[in-house]
């Protein structure tokens, strides 16, 4: 909010760019975007910003298909249309847009290990590290991996054809051992 006020001493239009997480890794970070841009759009509203963009960034490698983000596209077009995202609306909204189950996608979001808040972690460091110097072990010792793949591997076997999306899913199955 503060920001914005800031720019609006500008005397000129505020544009507000913000970002759907899919650069830091080889997964949508779907946390992430929750998490940063509710309060943001939240802040948008209060402050009457008219114009808003969601950003999808391809830097730190590109490797995350825009197209696995497309709840976190939503998330911006809730804001468009109604007060905030409710979990349960923005759910009804994406099966009406997408004609697909969002939770599908969530579990996309493999990089969203739930280890501590203070240790940094993504799937980038564990395929990218060299298996014989195991330099980001560190950063999960705390995490049981292989009981989450099995569970994240258990949930991408269980989703169905998801038609032109079917590559995608193929992909991150490839991931999971």
């Amino acid at each position: 909010t503060k920001m914005i006020q800031n720019h609006k001493k500008f005397n000129r239009d505020v544009i507000f760019a913000g970002g759907a997480w899919i650069w830091h890794g080889f997964c949508p970070n779907f946390e992430k975007t929750f998490d940063t841009m509710c309060p943001a759009l939240d802040a948008c509203k209060e402050e009457d910003v008219k114009n808003i963009i969601c950003c999808l960034w391809g830097d730190d490698g590109a490797e995350v298909n825009p197209f696995t983000m497309l709840p976190g596209v939503q998330l911006f077009a809730e804001y468009a249309y109604n007060d905030s995202a409710d979990t349960n609306v923005l759910s009804n909204s994406f099966k009406l847009c997408q004609g697909l189950d969002i939770d599908d996608f969530y579990v996309l979001g493999m990089n969203e290990i739930p280890i501590e808040k203070d240790v940094i972690g993504t799937t980038k460091q564990l395929l990218y590290q060299d298996i014989l110097i195991d330099i980001f072990d560190k950063n999960f010792e705390c995490f049981d991996l292989k009981n989450w793949y099995v569970n994240v591997s258990e949930r991408l076997e269980k989703i169905g054809d998801m038609a032109e999306l079917n590559e995608i899913y193929d992909f991150y199955r490839s991931l999971v051992p």
